[in-house]
């Protein structure tokens, strides 16, 4: 995973990892590092937000939920790559800067490993049988000057369309 500032500012202080101004400065940075060669831009942006938060604070707690988010945060951190950077941008929403990758098979295996973190960290604090869902908007980089604001955008409006679906985890955009 990719590593920035530290600051406090940059930091979500629940989960541990970076909130979403730090997750901007940063993955500006990547994307004007990566822009400064001759290659085509090959970067992504996944917003991923955990569905059933609400449920989880009604009936485990808020304690629980917090815990639900932290060890979510952890288990992206594993999987994130060197060149990714995860956050936590609000409430149940997180986002993903995947450095270096291509096309929408790249967005289902992140999306499919996301998937099994949140999996894995609702069974770690919510015990076995618990069920949560996930939704995700995905985007990938349009050209060397689009920034992380304006990728965000782009997730988030995916994201949302995900959201209006019962049946739709995951909208490409």
């Amino acid at each position: 995973m990719v590593q920035g500032s530290r600051s406090a500012a940059a930091m979500d202080s629940l989960a541990g990892i970076y909130n979403r101004a730090g997750f901007v400065a940063l993955v500006n940075r990547e994307l004007v590092r990566a822009g400064s060669g001759d290659d085509e831009p090959h970067s992504a942006v996944r917003l991923l937000d955990v569905d059933d938060l609400k449920f989880v604070n009604q009936h485990y707690g808020n304690e629980s939920a917090d815990l639900l988010l932290q060890t979510f945060a952890q288990e992206l951190r594993a999987i994130a790559g060197d060149s990714d950077v995860c956050a936590r941008i609000g409430g149940g929403a997180f986002a993903l800067f995947l450095g270096g990758v291509e096309g929408d098979a790249a967005t289902r295996d992140a999306f499919s490993e996301a998937r099994g973190a949140l999996v894995a960290a609702a069974h770690r604090t919510l015990g076995a049988g618990s069920q949560l869902t996930l939704k995700a908007g995905a985007v990938s980089q349009r050209s060397r000057d689009e920034r992380a604001t304006e990728m965000l955008a782009r997730a988030d409006d995916a994201l949302a369309k995900s959201q209006c679906s019962d049946d739709c985890e995951l909208t490409i955009g």
